[in-house]
């Protein structure tokens, strides 16, 4: 059998579809009683009204022919049930409605000699159940059983009934049936099935066979009514002899009953050998269409499986080549990337060092502190980490570029690598760009550290003149000579009281805390210094004063304009006390005055004792945000970058969720 014809034989034909639909729809007693042929049970069955092949000829040879057709169309119907086997899904479980009689006949080893109708609708399986002699049949059909199920073969449309029916093939062997319980109405039995064995034709035994069903089936029937004939007569005669006692009428029916059995035992071994001979026919007829199916079957797969084994050593071709291809296309710009990093990194680090060195000297001519120095060990041994990693990844892709691929699978695995890899260097120029950053971020805190310092600077130079001018004061009340008279006026008691407020004023000046604030600005320091002098010093700056502001004008640009608007701002904000001094004031009057002053002195003094937290060091060290974030950085790219274990089923995930570098939390201005 070549290719084309077992492709046309694996296919239900068209004559094998219509035999199935008439078995379905009319033929489905006939064909089973040849199936399973009996004599005397396919002549009852014929007397009872059906029509059975070979019943109704008159001539030997057309009887015989009939059932010869008739044992075709049941090969066809056989034959369509193999190939549904090969095609689709068998059922697991099925069910079947039927009467005790038929369970008595199923013992372990029994054969189904006819085939088996089913259904996977309980109620529908229990509606063919016998009334009075009800049994309900769980079928668990086994491997390999041939079926046809009756929907999937020729559709709902094309029934005059719809029974959720599977046809199972006959000669089906019980191995097993066991009774489960009695319950309204149904006996309920598990019922497993076996394949069934086909008996296969001797060399010249089809033909002698069919020519003997060709010309004895007539006389077959023949014999099989005499049978029946047979059965009656000594039925009734055995009913006669259980009633009766007159010995003549006895003997008679005696007589009678021993002649029929003497008849039955003359025709019983003819017509058991002719049922054997049917039976042998229809066996030997199903295993040619099963090992004519099986063969093309094989056939069909043997191609199917040389096509299959084709189109997969063709794709493992295509997916090789492709992954080649991918690996060639890819690996130079994942090792480019990979190869930018250190240098960028460095050259990031390089900027911030710059940075710094360039505020430390701003910072120096300011003389305020300086505290974000670079802590460049660290850094400095990572980027030398990260220099050997990045070799040893080119390394680990030159191999990978390098290698022939045996198998799909090998390919697809170094794809994997080589894509992790390229995972891997998205994420590292994702910190390369984020590191750009980095430099602005620290010159911003720089800015801020130093604005901070310079307002640190104006606020404590401010500080010590105003105790400077206390200081003067307190010299200026302690010098003063009263006369008698002057005593006798109160001038005394006008100096103890300034000399006491004098006091009050340096212990609030030592309380006075610097406050820290959200935003610095040069120019505002420089007006609050503008506005003391105008408010303590008659416009005039001190020499500490002048060289502060010096320095500030060295490193920031100042605009004299704006600072004097800023000054002029704060002046209105806090209005001077503005007192005649050419109006003569009673003694009386400067001490109400003073004991007023000392009062809200004592009161401004307890308001800075009662406050919490305390003035921070001028010039505190901290970390630079800006720093920290870039070592993180460069640590997590080394991390990245490791080479360890590059295979695919542990390739490292390697976007993770940072904090945003650049909210660092400052303000500058």
């Amino acid at each position: 059998m070549d290719l084309e014809e077992a492709k046309k034989k694996v296919k239900i034909t068209p004559e094998e579809r219509a035999a199935v639909e008439k078995y379905i729809n009319m033929w489905h007693a006939e064909m089973n009683s040849i199936i399973g042929f009996q004599a005397r049970q396919y002549v009852s069955a014929a007397s009872e009204g059906w029509s059975l092949p070979g019943m109704d000829k008159q001539i030997k040879g057309d009887a015989g022919e009939e059932v010869l057709s008739m044992i075709e169309n049941a090969g066809m119907v056989y034959s369509a049930m193999l190939k549904s086997m090969y095609e689709y899904t068998p059922p697991y479980k099925l069910m079947r409605g039927t009467s005790n009689k038929e369970i008595s006949r199923l013992s372990k080893g029994s054969v189904y000699n006819r085939m088996l109708s089913t259904s996977t609708d309980e109620r529908t399986a229990k509606s063919f159940g016998r009334y009075g002699d009800a049994a309900f049949l769980r079928i668990i059909p086994g491997p390999d059983i041939p079926f046809i199920n009756v929907d999937e073969f020729i559709g709902r449309e094309n029934l005059n009934r719809y029974e959720n029916e599977y046809i199972l093939a006959p000669f089906t062997k019980v191995s097993s049936n066991t009774f489960r319980s009695d319950w309204n109405g149904f006996k309920y039995y598990d019922v497993k099935l076996d394949k069934p064995e086909m008996r296969a034709f001797e060399d010249g035994e089809k033909e002698k066979l069919s020519q003997e069903i060709k010309e004895k089936f007539t006389d077959v029937v023949e014999k099989g009514k005499r049978m029946l004939a047979i059965y009656d007569r000594l039925e009734l005669c055995q009913e006669r002899l259980r009633v009766i006692s007159d010995k003549e009428e006895r003997k008679y029916y005696s007589d009678m009953q021993k002649a029929n059995y003497d008849e039955m035992f003359a025709l019983s071994p003819e017509i058991s050998d002719f049922e054997d001979k049917m039976n042998r026919y229809v066996q030997g007829i199903f295993e040619e269409r099963e090992r004519e199916v099986k063969e093309a079957h094989d056939i069909t797969k043997q191609e199917e499986e040389r096509l299959a084994k084709e189109a997969y050593e063709k794709r493992q071709k295509e997916l090789i080549d492709e992954s080649t291809k991918q690996i060639k296309e890819d690996a130079p710009k994942v090792i480019s990337t990979f190869q930018r990093a250190p240098d960028m990194l460095k050259n990031t680090y390089n900027s911030l060092k710059n940075e710094e060195s360039r505020y430390s000297q701003m910072a120096d001519i300011l003389g305020v502190p300086f505290s974000l120095h670079i802590p460049g060990e660290n850094i400095e041994e990572n980027l030398e980490k990260l220099s050997k990693n990045v070799e040893d990844i080119k390394t680990r892709i030159d191999e990978i570029t390098g290698t022939t691929f045996e198998t799909s699978k090998s390919a697809m695995e170094a794809v994997s690598t080589l894509n992790n890899y390229q995972q891997k260097s998205e994420t590292v120029k994702d910190n390369q760009n984020v590191s750009y950053n980095t430099v602005k971020q620290y010159s911003d805190e720089a800015t801020f550290e130093l604005k901070k310092g310079v307002d640190e600077s104006v606020q404590r130079t401010i500080l010590s003149t105003k105790y400077k001018l206390l200081q003067a004061r307190r010299r200026e009340v302690e010098g003063r000579k009263i006369s008698f008279f002057g005593r006798i006026r109160g001038l005394g008691k006008l100096k103890d009281i300034e000399l006491q407020n004098i006091d009050l004023e340096e212990k609030i000046l030592r309380n006075t805390k610097i406050q820290s604030k959200s935003e610095y600005s040069v120019q505002d320091a420089l007006a609050d210094m503008k506005v003391f002098s105008i408010r303590e010093l008659d416009g005039q700056n001190t020499e500490e004063m002048n060289q502060l502001s010096k320095r500030i004008r060295r490193v920031f640009g100042v605009h004299d304009n704006i600072i004097e608007m800023r000054a002029q701002e704060k002046m209105r904000s806090v209005p001077m006390v503005m007192t005649d001094i050419k109006k003569r004031v009673r003694t009386s009057e400067k001490i109400r005055r003073a004991e007023q002053r000392n009062s809200n002195l004592q009161a401004e003094l307890a308001d800075t004792q009662n406050s919490f937290g305390q003035n921070p060091g001028f010039g505190a060290y901290r970390r630079s945000e800006a720093i920290q974030n870039f070592e993180r950085i460069l640590d997590d790219t080394v991390k990245i970058t490791m080479t360890q274990d590059d295979r695919p089923e542990n390739i490292i995930e390697n976007v993770t969720s940072r904090k945003n570098p650049y909210d660092d939390g400052y303000g500058t201005k």
